[in-house]
């Protein structure tokens, strides 16, 4: 295997593994409706296979289903959109995906309706056999159009599918490169939403998706170029500022809090608005070398100011504007 063969395949399995924990049946496609990534239960509705036009899959009117697709990538809320695979039509949340690093245009991203997860599972169960089958049987015209699917999405394996954000694993490796050749201070700032928790268990994980996206998008909107931010896991984030000052990361903070704590409204199609009157965030920082010269210390630090600062800061409550 040459070296661009496993470049290839670790990001096949990056992102795979992105995808692949899902619950429900979940597609990623371009700005041309073309599917980029299919989970478990994607993969298992009739006909569809990754590299193909949505249109050719399902059985809806190709001009009413590229409406709602153009509908939701030009706007950050759901966009409910019907598609037939088989006899059952299936409801799905289509959803912005903001332009990813690498990459020039935004993404949709397709999450099937919890209500569909149990036909989703019979149809699973009915076409195992038919579709080990077809994964046995890949041809070498579907191999290369794999690969030429992982060229394009290579930059996702070390970005956060939801946010754009980088993810853990490339924040790490970044705090790690800055830590190596330091230019000044290193500084890192660690960010937990305080509250986030009530959005999903009242609203649904759409929502709470929603609110993740928005305040992916404050965070670049705040952060000055060289800022590097990612989504660590749930409602935490992390930034590397490279040389910085005690007063700038201070700055950074409030600017940050600041921008967080603006008013949030999160459009429900058919239904209330959820008003946010700002989010509150619990922060920590730490600096290299004062706080430490390796990112598990700085981490180590960061958060255990960022729980301190957590118990003087108690979030915003959510309401209802009808």
């Amino acid at each position: 295997m040459t070296v661009t063969d496993a470049v290839l395949d670790a990001a096949v399995g990056a992102i795979g593994q992105a995808i692949e924990r899902a619950p429900r049946a979940m597609m990623l496609l371009d700005d041309q409706w073309t599917v980029l990534l299919a989970n478990r239960h994607a993969r298992d509705l009739p006909g569809l296979q990754v590299g193909l036009q949505l249109a050719s899959l399902a059985r809806e009117d190709a001009d009413t289903m590229t409406k709602g697709l153009k509908q939701a990538i030009s706007t950050s809320r759901g966009i409910p959109l019907r598609l037939t695979f088989t006899e059952e039509p299936m409801t799905f949340q289509a959803w912005r995906i903001d332009p990813l690093p690498g990459m020039e245009n935004p993404l949709v991203m397709l999450k099937s309706d919890p209500s569909n997860l149990f036909a989703a599972r019979l149809t699973s169960l009915e076409r195992q056999q038919d579709s080990t089958r077809r994964r046995l049987s890949q041809t070498e015209e579907e191999r290369d159009r794999l690969r030429h699917t992982a060229r394009r999405l290579s930059s996702l394996a070390m970005t956060d599918p939801l946010t754009g954000l980088m993810n853990a694993r490339s924040f790490r490796e970044e705090g790690q490169r800055l830590l190596a050749s330091p230019q000044g201070a290193v500084g890192l700032i660690y960010i937990d939403l305080n509250g986030f928790k009530p959005i999903n268990d009242q609203y649904g994980h759409c929502a709470g998706d929603e609110v993740l996206s928005r305040v992916a998008r404050r965070l670049r909107e705040t952060l000055r170029n060289d800022a590097s931010a990612a989504r660590l896991g749930g409602d935490e984030f992390g930034i590397w500022r490279p040389d910085t000052t005690q007063r700038a990361m201070l700055t950074c903070v409030n600017d940050l809090r600041a921008a967080l704590a603006r008013p949030m409204t999160l459009e429900r199609p058919g239904g209330t608005d959820i008003v946010l009157p700002g989010i509150d965030a619990a922060f920590g920082r730490a600096t290299a070398p004062h706080d430490g010269s390796d990112v598990d210390m700085l981490l180590k630090r960061a958060d255990a100011r960022m729980y301190a600062d957590k118990s003087r800061h108690r979030g915003a409550c959510l309401r209802l504007s009808g």
